[in-house]
C-alpha cells in the first residue's frame, strides 16, 4: 500500500489551539486553453474516478481567486507530490514500474481504458525510488474522455465507444505490454464494475459549464456507465493488445 505525501510550503500554529496549524500546500494548477479546451472537466472527472478506485492520484479540486468566480477564472489543481525540487520529473521505465507495482500498474491500465486515455506515456507517471517501496503517482488526464477538439467532446466519446481508447496511432499505453498477471486485471475490472452510477452522475455534473456543455456532460455520464458495465467484454475483445499475458490465461477472466 502506497502512503502518499504532499508538499507543505508554509506551516504556522493556530493561536490558542494545541496541535492545529495553518498550512500552505504546493499544488499544480491547469486551465482550459486553445490546445486543451476540455482540460478542467477531463482532469476533474477522471481524477475523482481514479481516486475512488484507489489509484495513487493526487487529490484534485477546483480553485479560484474569489468565492464567486467567473468560469474563465476557475482552474483545476492537484496537490504537489514532487519533493525533488526539479520541475520536470524523470520519465519512468515501464518495466521498473510494473516490477515495483504490478497490481497498481494493472489498475492504471484498466482505469485508462475506462476513461479512454490515449496519453499514458512514460512522462505522466512518477516512480519515486528515493523511498521504499518506490512511490508511484498517476497524473495528467487532460487528454482523456472528451479529448482535445473543442465542440467535439461527445463525438470523441462515440468514436472510442468500442475501442480500448489507450492506443493512438503508433503510441501505445506505456504499461500495457509489461503486464503479465491476469488476476490483477480481474481485481481492477471488479472495482470498476462497483462504481456507483450516482457517483458518475455527480462528478460529471460538477464539471458542467467548465469547458464542457450540458449535452457533453450527459454524453460523458452515459459513456462512463456503459464503459463500466462492459469493461470486461471490452478488455477481452482486445486481449491481443495485452502482449505480456499468456493467451491460455484469458479463460479465467470473468
Amino acid at each position: 500500500m502506497i502512503r502518499p505525501f504532499y508538499r507543505i510550503v508554509r506551516k504556522q500554529p493556530v493561536p490558542d489551539a494545541l496541535g492545529l496549524y495553518f498550512v500552505d500546500l504546493s499544488a499544480i494548477a491547469k486551465e482550459n486553453a486553445q490546445a486543451v479546451p476540455y482540460c478542467i472537466p477531463n482532469e476533474l472527472i477522471c481524477g475523482e474516478i481514479g481516486r475512488l478506485l484507489g489509484l495513487p492520484i493526487p487529490p484534485i479540486g477546483l480553485i479560484s481567486p474569489t468565492a464567486v468566480a467567473a468560469p474563465d477564472e476557475i482552474m483545476v489543481a492537484t496537490l504537489d507530490f514532487n519533493f525533488t525540487g526539479v520541475i520536470a520529473l524523470p520519465a519512468i521505465e515501464p518495466a521498473d514500474c510494473v516490477s515495483a507495482h504490478p497490481w497498481l500498474s494493472a489498475g492504471t491500465v484498466v482505469f485508462d481504458i475506462l476513461i479512454a486515455n490515449p496519453d499514458r506515456t512514460r512522462d505522466n507517471l512518477s516512480l519515486d525510488t528515493s523511498v521504499t517501496p518506490p512511490r508511484l503517482s498517476v497524473f495528467d488526464h487532460g487528454d482523456a474522455l472528451f479529448g482535445h477538439d473543442k465542440g467535439k467532446g461527445a463525438d470523441r466519446l462515440a468514436e472510442v465507444e468500442t475501442q480500448l481508447g489507450i492506443i493512438r496511432g503508433g503510441s501505445r499505453h506505456c504499461l500495457i505490454d509489461k503486464l503479465t498477471v491476469i488476476k490483477d486485471l480481474q481485481e481492477w475490472i471488479d472495482r470498476v464494475r462497483g462504481i456507483p452510477s450516482y457517483f458518475l452522475d455527480d462528478v460529471c455534473s460538477r464539471a458542467d459549464g467548465l469547458g464542457a456543455t450540458t449535452a457533453e456532460i450527459e454524453a460523458a455520464k452515459n459513456f462512463l456507465k456503459h464503459r463500466r458495465d462492459s469493461i470486461h467484454q471490452l478488455i477481452e475483445h482486445h486481449k491481443a493488445e495485452f502482449k505480456g499475458i499468456d493467451t491460455k490465461l484469458w479463460s479465467s477472466l470473468t
